[in-house]
């Protein structure tokens, strides 16, 4: 997503700045903003990372602003993308990989039992054990990310706001 604002890159880092919470001030005193939302994360030099989050709701699969202020003519500009935190991305991406390793090991083990005429049906079912896990996570991970659609969109018109942007551009957000 892009952000071009009329505000220099200096009084949009401050705007950024002042309108959110810092990770570790978040917490102790979670007061909600607007519906109960606040604008928690880090605003440096080089990157922006912020997150918009729910008084009383913890989600790990809440969708993260990470981006750059950039000058763009006489003002400035906010790029980034709107996605998990890479912790998040990389423990599920190591937890279904896991998952469906086993799942191949069960399968591969049911058939060679099964070409030795020494399968049974419990072995046909352990292969099932894993593959639930994966559909539980999934279906996990889909409710959590679905659940979050409103940090998201809230994100985004705090954002158009505190830089005084008239419209969004969206560009690629991969």
């Amino acid at each position: 997503m892009v952000f071009v604002s009329p505000l220099s890159v200096r009084a949009a880092r401050t705007a950024l700045s002042e309108g959110s919470v810092s990770y570790s001030r978040a917490y102790p005193s979670f007061e909600g903003g607007l519906d109960g939302y606040r604008v928690v994360g880090r605003v440096g030099e080089d990157e922006i990372s912020l997150e918009a989050r729910q008084v009383g709701m913890r989600n790990s699969w809440l969708p993260v602003m990470k981006g750059r202020l950039e000058p763009a003519g006489t003002g400035s500009r906010l790029a980034g993308t709107l996605g998990w935190p890479p912790v998040v991305k990389a423990f599920s991406a190591l937890w279904l990989s896991f998952m469906c390793c086993i799942f191949l090991v069960l399968v591969i083990r049911v058939v060679t039992l099964a070409l030795r005429g020494k399968a049974g049906g419990m072995d046909f079912l352990g292969c099932l054990v894993p593959l639930g896990f994966v559909l539980s996570f999934v279906g996990l991970t889909s409710w959590a990310s679905y659940s979050g659609r409103g940090n998201a969109k809230y994100l985004r018109s705090w954002l158009a706001e505190r830089l005084q942007v008239a419209e969004e551009r969206r560009l690629s957000t991969t």
